[in-house]
């Protein structure tokens, strides 16, 4: 390492550019490993599958409703899907690309929508709607166009066969096969096998389509490793333990990304509490609590509130401001565990503040949701994270695994 800071050092201040290729593979060679992030989860979702067509309406808990101003409408805000209300009849309507579905309970049965309520064309002319008042009146759904629905309450995924499975033999490899009729990343180990289904950076099996499903990514089969690079599928091998592909994703996820920011120009964003402030402790932690009645990151420790906001920490003696940019922040936050909502605020630092003007801070990628665990960059920590949600709003923090 001194070996390769100082050959840096040599170079002229215009030319210390180095390949990223050259330099993922120093730290390949490097006796320095990559830590994975403790405590983190691999829960496997509630699994869906079904031939052509078909959606899931993934709601965070039960539905939030929100009121629409001056329309007898209200929308779901903690879903995925355009799903509305119609308050008069109590009538539900989901969006299916420029066609509609409805039902009387959000669980269903969904069947194609008749005439829509005339309140859809009242819908505010703003870009809140765009998409929806597009496909109003909406298209008519009829036989085999209508989808099959899905309903969930929480972190579920949905396979869509495109018709009957169809399987390709991965080439080089002994038994894999490749589910070549769905977007989803789903391979079998052979005819008999069990299948194997990528979510969020973290492989699940199952004997059968029906589950159920384990966490499968410490014992995946040798095969995998052999997907070539020039399959269809081989954006899988940066989530297959052991190989280049996974060590890089990996290595690029641990490379901080710094910044200096200006201690008199960078502005706090407004921080709007539902009611007084509200704190509690974050259990685990060495004394830190986390503010649980706004959508800002606000934590506090001692007698000191501290705010992570787009990657800049910032610091007030009070809980409602005047918030400026923290020079330092406390050992004790970054002892927040895996299982906060705010332990992703723990892979942002304060780099160096000896500059009147100026702090450097640095995050690294699980600040944004990607995490290394099990040798890969997977997304999420794998922990149930509420979302925050207020009359008219609703802030989802992150979910344990992306839906699609």
């Amino acid at each position: 390492e001194k070996t390769m800071v100082a050959d840096v050092q040599a170079l002229p201040q215009n030319e210390r550019v180095i390949d990223l290729d050259r330099l993922l593979a120093y730290i390949t060679t490097s006796p320095l490993q990559v830590k994975n992030v403790e405590g983190m989860k691999a829960d496997p979702p509630k699994v869906f599958w079904a031939n052509a067509p078909a959606m899931l309406i993934n709601l965070d808990g039960e539905p939030i409703w929100s009121p629409i101003k001056d329309v007898d409408l209200r929308y779901a805000v903690n879903t995925n899907w355009d799903l509305f209300e119609h308050t008069p009849t109590k009538t539900l309507y989901v969006r299916y690309n420029q066609s509609w579905l409805q039902a009387t309970e959000v669980t269903g049965p969904w069947k194609p929508a008749g005439k829509l309520p005339d309140s859809f064309a009242k819908l505010p002319a703003d870009d809140n709607w765009k998409d929806v008042k597009t496909a109003v009146p909406g298209k008519k759904l009829s036989g085999k166009a209508t989808p099959k629905v899905f309903v969930a309450t929480e972190p579920a995924e949905l396979i869509v066969l495109d018709e009957k499975i169809s399987y390709l033999k991965v080439p080089g490899a002994s038994t894999l096969l490749w589910v070549n009729n769905t977007d989803a990343d789903l391979f079998r180990m052979g005819l008999d096998g069990d299948f194997y289904f990528l979510v969020a950076g973290r492989w699940f099996k199952a004997s059968s389509l029906d589950g159920p499903w384990t966490f499968a990514t410490p014992s995946l089969p040798d095969d995998f490793k052999k997907i070539p690079v020039e399959h269809p599928r081989s954006r899988v091998l940066a989530s297959v333990p052991g190989s280049a592909q996974a060590t890089e994703a990996v290595l690029l996820a641990s490379i901080p990304r710094t910044a200096r920011v200006s201690r008199k120009e960078t502005k706090a964003p407004e921080v709007i509490y539902q009611g007084d402030p509200m704190f509690k402790a974050i259990e685990g932690s060495k004394g830190v609590e986390q503010a649980v009645n706004t959508d800002k990151d606000i934590v506090k420790y001692g007698d000191l509130y501290y705010m992570c906001f787009q990657g800049v920490w910032f610091m007030s003696r009070s809980a409602t401001g005047p918030w400026e940019v923290a020079t330092s922040v406390p050992e004790q936050i970054y002892t927040i565990p895996t299982s906060s909502p705010v332990h992703h605020v723990t892979y942002v630092t304060v780099e160096d503040d000896n500059d009147d003007e100026w702090v450097t801070v640095a995050y690294v990628a699980a600040y944004t949701g990607v995490m290394v665990g099990w040798g890969c960059a997977v997304w999420g920590s794998g922990w149930y994270y509420p979302p925050y949600s207020y009359y008219g709003g609703f802030y989802p923090i992150y979910y344990p695994y992306p839906h699609t």
